[in-house]
């Protein structure tokens, strides 16, 4: 992952399908509650391995409804959220 900000992220599977969760923490006072501003972070490149038995052609974020043809070579699959608020999640099929 490469990105500006601070993120957290996790890698689930169900089925056929990668849900990937992003989370944005950056904000203006970092590490420290509340947070009272949403600071946009990034774009979000995302480069991973996926599964022997997937073959993933398409990745949709459900929180922004964008789809996004992502670049895969071999069991390797690249894309990049252009930018996130809260959170994002992509599934990948």
């Amino acid at each position: 992952i490469n990105t500006r900000g601070l993120i957290d992220c996790h890698l689930y599977r169900k089925g056929m399908s990668l849900i990937f969760f992003v989370i944005n923490l950056t904000n203006s006072a970092s590490w420290r509650q509340p947070v009272d501003e949403l600071v946009p972070s990034g774009p979000v490149e995302i480069n991973m391995k996926i599964p022997e038995d997937m073959s993933a052609k398409s990745v949709k974020l459900l929180v922004s409804g964008r789809e996004i043809i992502p670049s895969v070579h071999g069991n390797r699959i690249g894309f990049v959220i252009e930018d996130i608020l809260a959170h994002e999640v992509a599934v990948i099929s």
